[in-house]
């Protein structure tokens, strides 16, 4: 296995609604049963993260995965691929991004829709982890 596949098999963090709330479907997209589709009243179609194929931090539908899944490599990923970090540094970091949003209470989601109302006191954890995770899996390392 690569050193690339070690850190997806070790985060997951893609799928259990830490970096996305949803993962939108093409009309092409004919998802396995396991994955639970929300339809809009436009007939847009999407799987609510976290992805019930999720088990553990490991896809159970990987090869029939919607094509936004296939699509999708996180930052992290890119810089293991290309030698910008180790294995052992990638795999500190997916821990790190971990155990701070652990620490984001009542949970990553509820704190985030929290912020967003208006007059909201800054969450000094929230801001800390949300920084973390744009830094090294959402494509703002390089910005």
């Amino acid at each position: 296995m690569s050193a690339e596949a070690e850190v997806c098999q070790a985060c997951g963090l893609c799928c259990d609604g830490t970096l996305f709330a949803r993962v939108p479907l093409t009309p092409e997209d004919r998802p396995p049963a396991a994955l639970i589709i929300e339809t809009k009243p436009n007939g847009a179609r999407s799987i609510r993260q976290r992805c019930s194929a999720l088990s553990g931090t490991c896809c159970t539908v990987y090869a029939a995965r919607p094509t936004a899944c296939r699509g999708y490599t996180c930052l992290l990923y890119e810089a293991v691929r290309s030698g910008e970090e180790t294995l052992s540094g990638a795999l500190g970091i997916v821990a790190k991004a971990k155990a701070m949003t652990a620490a984001v209470m009542p949970s990553l989601t509820e704190a985030r829709i929290a912020a967003a109302k208006e007059h909201a006191p800054a969450d000094p954890v929230l801001e800390k982890a949300e920084a973390w995770l744009k830094f090294h899996f959402l494509g703002h390392r390089r910005s």
